[in-house]
């Protein structure tokens, strides 16, 4: 009697392929762990920066002083109209040594010229922020805003 051979298992071939494309496929979906992983920390320190360069701008924008903002009280410098003031700021955004900073805010604060009448001289102020990774202050800033206020009449500036 003939024997007939049937297949039921798998030949060699294939479960080599098989193994060589989970290897494939595994390598890919680690990288996209990887990249997403970085992504979401982008993302949370971007969250951290838009919260609080907008803390910082509505403070200034409810009547807080620039010099009495906690921010600067470690300043080397007053930010006056027209300078610009460098702070080091750690993970919890609090004033910091230099070589421990996470992030470096940059504030400065201008007095804008009105507008054909649209405002009175000196009344109208700016106030811009920027943050960035005190490790990458030669890139461009993680984020930047500006503000606007006016000047009451019983400040001298604000």
């Amino acid at each position: 009697m003939k024997k007939v051979r049937s297949r039921n298992g798998f030949t060699l071939a294939e479960l080599i392929m098989a193994v060589a494309l989970l290897v494939l496929f595994s390598t890919f979906i680690v990288k996209m762990f990887v990249q997403a992983d970085k992504i979401t920390k982008k993302a949370q320190d971007l969250d951290q920066v838009v919260a609080f360069s907008s803390d910082l701008a509505d403070q200034w924008r409810a009547g807080q002083e620039v010099k009495t903002m906690p921010i600067l009280a470690g300043a080397d410098q007053n930010l006056e109209s027209g300078s610009r003031v460098t702070v080091p700021v750690n993970r919890d955004f609090q004033p910091c040594a230099p070589d421990q900073a996470r992030y470096m805010v940059v504030m400065a604060l201008t007095e804008l010229t009105p507008v054909g009448g649209t405002a009175s001289a000196g009344r109208l102020w700016q106030i811009q922020i920027e943050v960035s990774y005190a490790d990458a202050v030669d890139q461009p800033p993680i984020y930047k805003l500006k503000a606007g206020r006016y000047k009451t009449d019983t400040e001298e500036q604000p």
